[in-house]
């Protein structure tokens, strides 16, 4: 049963709005009539009565809010015209990005275009037939490529229930058992780019799509900041600067390292804490998680063992942990 105490109610954010409303219609307007009869100042005397009340308002709303719809038509360089309907939109250091119920378009500025070109023209590697089903599933998968006076624009297709990570990262610090199956993906892809011989180098709650129902993820963008190893990067956002600021040396080359660093700091800010050091002192927090978290290392495929060993010692044996998100409910808010 729903906890309905002070402190559980003013414990839910805006975004998670459906937890305490759940059902049609007329179950919300129901439940929202029964906590209003409960909370309301006039009827309870206890001094959080008028703060529990405002949220209980508050929450009603986000969870009645009709999803918002945009609209932006894009013109080619060549006069064709392009019409995107969006719910929900980013702004980055490598462009924009527009969400959509089946779509996900990166639009590049152009003083990038020849990041984008190169992008553009990138193949990944696969050994064969059966690594390319199995990898096909993390990568971008790409629709459309449009030139335009203003930028590129990258638009893929998208499950409705899959989510840009950013988004779902609004509802951090999430479970640690959610964190753990979103870790085992992203480590799985690591390994895929050290085979490749390539690295990413913009791995985060940007270029990845996670579907929570699915429990699974993908990257999604054109990729802008990748390298062959023992190459020069063209440009890093700053975020990859920060974690890894070895690449601000004028010699740096792509190496080993850089993804599965980005892989760390990804699920640490996903888990509420990007240095990790809280993480690392929450008594609640696996252990052997928190050390994986703040163990750098020296490559991908070393880092798929030390994982197993990590998630087998905090969870235990595998097992389907449901993740329930109302992704209309997160689009809206």
């Amino acid at each position: 049963m729903l906890n309905t105490s002070a402190e559980a109610i003013l414990s839910i954010t805006p975004v998670r709005a459906r937890q305490l409303f759940p059902g049609d219609a007329e179950a919300v307007a129901r439940r929202f009539r029964e906590l209003a009869l409960t909370w309301h100042p006039d009827r309870n005397g206890s001094p959080e009565a008028t703060s529990v009340f405002a949220h209980i308002t508050t929450l009603h709303a986000a969870a009645t809010a009709k999803p918002v719809i945009e609209e932006r038509i894009f013109e080619t360089v060549k006069g064709r015209q392009y019409r995107l309907r969006w719910r929900r939109r980013h702004v980055g250091p490598l462009g924009e990005i527009l969400v959509g119920d089946s779509f996900i378009a990166h639009i590049v500025p152009p003083e990038l275009d020849d990041l984008s070109l190169r992008a553009a023209a990138f193949r990944p590697r696969f050994a064969d037939d059966a690594m390319r089903r199995e990898m096909a599933r993390f990568l971008p998968r790409g629709e459309t490529m449009l030139e335009t006076a203003k930028g590129w624009v990258f638009i893929e297709r998208k499950n409705a229930d899959e989510v840009l990570l950013a988004d779902l990262a609004r509802l951090a610090p999430v479970d640690p058992r959610h964190a753990a199956w979103i870790a085992t993906r992203l480590v799985n892809l690591a390994c895929w780019l050290q085979w490749s011989g390539v690295a990413h180098g913009a791995i985060g709650p940007e270029t990845l799509l996670v579907s929570p129902a699915q429990h699974s993820v993908a990257l999604t963008g054109p990729f802008l900041c990748a390298g062959r190893f023992g190459s020069a990067p063209s440009v890093l956002p700053e975020r990859t600067l920060d974690v890894a600021p070895r690449y601000t040396a004028p010699d740096a080359c792509f190496d080993e390292r850089l993804d599965p660093e980005l892989v760390r700091l990804t699920l640490r800010e996903l888990l509420g804490d990007p240095a990790g050091t809280r993480l690392a002192a929450d008594p609640d927090f696996p252990k052997p998680f928190a050390a994986w978290l703040l163990t750098p290392a020296p490559c991908a495929h070393a880092d798929f063992a030390a994982w197993e060993r990590a998630r087998e010692a905090s969870f235990g044996r595998r097992r389907f942990m449901p993740w329930k998100v109302d992704i209309a409910a997160m689009m809206a808010a």
